[in-house]
Parts: C-alpha cells; sequence; structure tokens
C-alpha cells in the first residue's frame, strides 16, 4: 500500500505549494489542458460519434375505435386487430421491409407440378411463447380450421380447394386444384396454437379468452389489457417475447391507446401523449408540429371511377369512355383533394407494381371526340345525338361516406358537366353501398378502391368469371384476351415472363377503358422523432407498417 499516498488529494496540494512559481503555472497549463481534452472528447463522442441503440424504452400508438377486439389471425376483421396480430404471431412468411415476402416460420420452401404443390420446411427449435414446441401440427390445424369455420373466417376464399398435409414434424405440404404462383401470399397467414385451440369448440372459439390475451409466438406477447366499464378495451399493453428466437427488437414495450374518434387520437398525438398515428389525413400532416416525422408509405393501391355498361347502356360506347378519362383532372384531384400526398394512375397495376404515370388531362380533345362521334350539345348544354333529342347523357356517380371520395364525385361532376355529361353524385352508407349497389351492379359510376397483394394477381379483378358478387369485377368486363392473360398470370412461377405478361394485360385494360384510374393515396404515418430509424417502405397491409419494428429504437449509446 506504499503507493496509496498518490490517490490523496492531500498529498498532491502539499506537493504543488513546494512547486516554484514556474512549475506552478506548468502543471496549471496542463489541467486546464486535460480538462479541455476531456470536454472535446465528450462533444465529439455526442455529435459524431456511433449511435449504438440500446434495449429499452416504451413506444405509444394510438388507434381509432373501441370495439371488442379478437386477436385471433382466423377471427380478426379490423385494422386494429390485425395490427396486434402481426405484432404477437408469426405466419411460414412475411413483407418485410422492402416490401418482398420472406420466410418467417419457414425455412425453405420448394414448388412441384408447376406450383401446384408447396412443400414449406419450418425453422428448427420453434416455440410458442408458453414454452410449447411449434409444429407442423400447428399449421395443419390452423389451415383445417380454416376449412371447418368457413363463413365465420373472412379467409375462407383464399383458402378454398387447398388441401395440407404433414410430412414429419418440419414439413408440410400444401396442394392447389391448379398451379398458383402466388401462393406465398396465402402462406402470409398467421399460424394458431393446436394446443390451445384443439379443444374449444367451433361455435364457441370466438369467444375464448386466448382472444384477448394470446399464446403467439411473435416478436411481441401482451403484458396488460385495460377496459372501460362498458368492457370496451382502452389499451393494450405488449414486452418484448423472450422466446422469440429471431433478432430481438429494441423497443421493450408497446403500449395501443384506443379513441373513439380520429380527433381524440390526434389531441393525444399533439400533446405528446402518444408517439404514432396511422392513416392521418393530409391536412392533418400539414398541421403537426416539428416533432414529428411523416412517413409516406407506399401500397399497391388504387382508386377509380368504375364504369358499368350493364346498367347504363352509354357507358359501353368507346368514345363516351375516352372522353370522361380525358376530362378526368388527375392533377387537380391529387392537389385539391390530398394536399399533394398522392399520385397519379393510369394502369390497374399501381405502384409499386409499376410506376405511376398520370392520365392525359385534355377535355378540349374529349369534346373533338364526341362531336366527331355525331353528338352534339342540346339548349341546356348537354350531350345528345342528332337522330336522339330527347335521350342526354345522364350519369350517376355512387361512392361511400368517406371525405376525400365525396370530394373527389364533386370535382368528377364538375369536369364531366363541362363537356355535357349530365353528372349526379350519390352518397351510401358502405354497408349499404355493398348490399344494394356492389353485390347487384347496381350503379352507373361507382368511385371506390381496390387493393392488391404485393404479387399481384389480378384474376378477381379484371376476369370476366369476376363479373358478379362475390367477384371483384366492378365494370363487369369482358375481353377474351385478358381472361387468358389474368389465367396466364396466376400459372406462370418466372417472375420475367410474369412481367411481360403484366405490361400486355395492362395495355388492353388502358385501351378498352372499362375504369377510369384516379390515384393512389399515400398512406401517411406520424411518427415522434424520438422514435429513431422509422423508415419508409411498402405495404399491403396497414399492419405492414411494422415490418422494420425490430430496428425501431427510442434509447441509445455514442462512442467514437
Amino acid at each position: 500500500m506504499k503507493h496509496h499516498k498518490y490517490f490523496s488529494l492531500h498529498y498532491w496540494k502539499q506537493y504543488y505549494q513546494r512547486l516554484e512559481t514556474r512549475d506552478k503555472h506548468i502543471a496549471q497549463a496542463g489541467a486546464l489542458l486535460a480538462a479541455v481534452s476531456f470536454v472535446i472528447l465528450i462533444l465529439v463522442s455526442f455529435f459524431i460519434g456511433t449511435v449504438h441503440p440500446t434495449h429499452g424504452g416504451e413506444f405509444k400508438e394510438g388507434l381509432v375505435g373501441t370495439s371488442l377486439l379478437k386477436l385471433n389471425p382466423l377471427l380478426a376483421t379490423s385494422e386494429n386487430e390485425n395490427d396486434l396480430i402481426s405484432l404477437v404471431y408469426r405466419g411460414l412468411f412475411k413483407v418485410d421491409s422492402a416490401g418482398t415476402i420472406v420466410p418467417d416460420l419457414a425455412a425453405s420452401y420448394e414448388t412441384q407440378n408447376n406450383g401446384a404443390v408447396w412443400i414449406i420446411t419450418l425453422k428448427n427449435n420453434l416455440t410458442w411463447q408458453d414454452g410449447t414446441p411449434l409444429t407442423a401440427d400447428d399449421v395443419v390445424f390452423t389451415v383445417n380450421l380454416i376449412h371447418t369455420l368457413e363463413n365465420k373466417t373472412p379467409l375462407q376464399y383464399g383458402w378454398q380447394g387447398v388441401m395440407v398435409e404433414k410430412i414429419s414434424d418440419r414439413k408440410i405440404k400444401f396442394s392447389i386444384p391448379n398451379p398458383y404462383a402466388f401462393f406465398l401470399t396465402n402462406l402470409e397467414l398467421k399460424i394458431i396454437p393446436k394446443h390451445i385451440f384443439e379443444h374449444v369448440p367451433v361455435d364457441n372459439l370466438a369467444l375464448s379468452p386466448y382472444n384477448v390475451k394470446p399464446i403467439g409466438d411473435g416478436p411481441y406477447m401482451v403484458d396488460t389489457v385495460t377496459t372501460k366499464d362498458d368492457g370496451h378495451i382502452s389499451s393494450y399493453s405488449l414486452v418484448r417475447s423472450p422466446s422469440y428466437a429471431e433478432k430481438s427488437p429494441y423497443i421493450d414495450r408497446i403500449t395501443f391507446s384506443f379513441y373513439e374518434t380520429k380527433t381524440d387520437a390526434l389531441e393525444a398525438l399533439t400533446l405528446h401523449r402518444i408517439d404514432a398515428l396511422a392513416n392521418i389525413d393530409p391536412q392533418q400532416a400539414k398541421s403537426l408540429s416539428a416533432s414529428y416525422q411523416i412517413l409516406h408509405i407506399a401500397r399497391p393501391l388504387y382508386y377509380a371511377a368504375f364504369l358499368n355498361a350493364q346498367n347504363n347502356p352509354v357507358l359501353g360506347d368507346d368514345v363516351v369512355r375516352e372522353s370522361l378519362k380525358l376530362s378526368t383532372p388527375q392533377q387537380e384531384l391529387i392537389n385539391t383533394v390530398f394536399l399533394g400526398y398522392a399520385s397519379p394512375l393510369s394502369s390497374p397495376l399501381p405502384p409499386p407494381i409499376i410506376p405511376g404515370v398520370a392520365s392525359e388531362y385534355n377535355p378540349q380533345r374529349a369534346k373533338e371526340l364526341l362531336t366527331k362521334d355525331g353528338w352534339v350539345l342540346n339548349a341546356n348544354g348537354l350531350l345528345i345525338k342528332k337522330n336522339k333529342p330527347n335521350e342526354p347523357i345522364t350519369l350517376t356517380i355512387v361512392t361511400p361516406q368517406n371525405s376525400f371520395l365525396i370530394e373527389t364525385a364533386s370535382i368528377l361532376a364538375k369536369s364531366w358537366r363541362e363537356i355535357g355529361i349530365d353528372t349526379k353524385v350519390e352518397i351510401v352508407p358502405l354497408t349499404d353501398l355493398e348490399t344494394n349497389y356492389i353485390e347487384p351492379r347496381k350503379y352507373d359510376v361507382l368511385l371506390f378502391g381496390n387493393i392488391l397483394d404485393l404479387q399481384a394477381d389480378p384474376f378477381s379483378f379484371w376476369h370476366s368469371s369476376q363479373k358478379f358478387n362475390p367477384g371483384r369485377n366492378l365494370s363487369l368486363y369482358q375481353n377474351k384476351k385478358v381472361d387468358t392473360l389474368t389465367e396466364t398470370i396466376r400459372e406462370t412461377m418466372d417472375p420475367v415472363t410474369r412481367n411481360n405478361l403484366y405490361t400486355q394485360f395492362a395495355e388492353i385494360i388502358q385501351n378498352d377503358n372499362p375504369v377510369i384510374f384516379l390515384y393512389d393515396p399515400d398512406f401517411l404515418y406520424a411518427v415522434s422523432k424520438r422514435v429513431k430509424n422509422v423508415t419508409e417502405h411498402v405495404v399491403t397491409n396497414q399492419s405492414d407498417r411494422f415490418a422494420s419494428l425490430a430496428d425501431w429504437y427510442i434509447t441509445s449509446l455514442r462512442s467514437l
């Protein structure tokens, strides 16, 4: 301990007092230099040092809607349910932050019979959050339960005719009646635990307490659920799951708070009670403070005016359809309705599948085409055929009670009236729209949207067999070449060949004009700047915004 004195402040004070004046100045300068160097080192480390994310922190997001939730992938019908399910459960495959379908529970896959048979091999040592092994039995149970549930699950149509068979504990075989190139999209299905649900009667499945506090296999698990007096859930709190074997997220806890209205949720965001709010409108995006980042997330989505010649024969006229397209002001719609937060479209394959390109806007050209085709304006400024003076063109645009679609319909009606087409707007509640208009196809023009998967299968939207409910061919379009192309596309495994078929398909639709493509609105996601590394990427579903969640962080360290 003879060197212990060197650690004594008293020793160094005595030593300093014994120094000559010149030596004291040198010691003072040295001490000052050391202090300044230390401060500079700290500042350099803070401003230019490397940031290392660390585990910790709580992320709070607001969700709109307070209805009872079913956190069961087979029963979920709302975006709120699917948001939480995406963090608690996993599928065989998933969409990553680049918008690519990649393995999740699956380790690998192979196809046979030109895509009519898919064999999936699971990763090793998969477990549920209660420690039970996750095996092929769970996958087989999940798919067979979809078949048993029939119309009690929204997944029934996507799995009709798909047979599933266990080959081993890690290997599953799926057999499809016909080759299907897009089956990976089906395999994003979230798998549920057989040991939890196998003894639950099908009629009681929706009543299971595991739909409230599920046993999943995802990166997060349910910690606490807070309810109101009326039984509605006010918040869900999730914590990182210790059983998750993939890259563990940095954020320790995610809390979802539920609000009755978008206004309530936006107030919570502006008061910093929550960190994030999804699907905000353009005006809200403009008004948020600088402490939020607004992410513009791409989706394979389009809104269009679907023209139904069966309900109104004048829409079967090629020149009338072309004139309607030429007199549709896409850029005005984007600037006025979305404040610029949207992309123009002219194709049935929206971005990011193919780049968005605006349609030509030329109302003068529309008038010239109509005149050349024998249409003239009557005394009221409406288009008539010379030999049918009492039959002016009249159209009704039907659209749901949605603010941006109502505004869009108003602009379209005004623009089409300016070329002589008498256009009215009918606004209908969404449930009535589906039942009384879409299902029986009772509309002239339907202003509506379609969302595709990233692996775009156009069959259900454009094949003539899908003209009637439950098909989504909303223009009752029929073209033999398009029928052949859509059939071939869904059976073509080679992506290069499939892209060539997409191009041929899109060109025919653009020439025939069965619909007038309008825009693809940005999906706007407001996130506090205290949450780092939240990046823009491609999504199909709203819950895909969490595809890069493992890289988000709140707490960090810096080093040189």
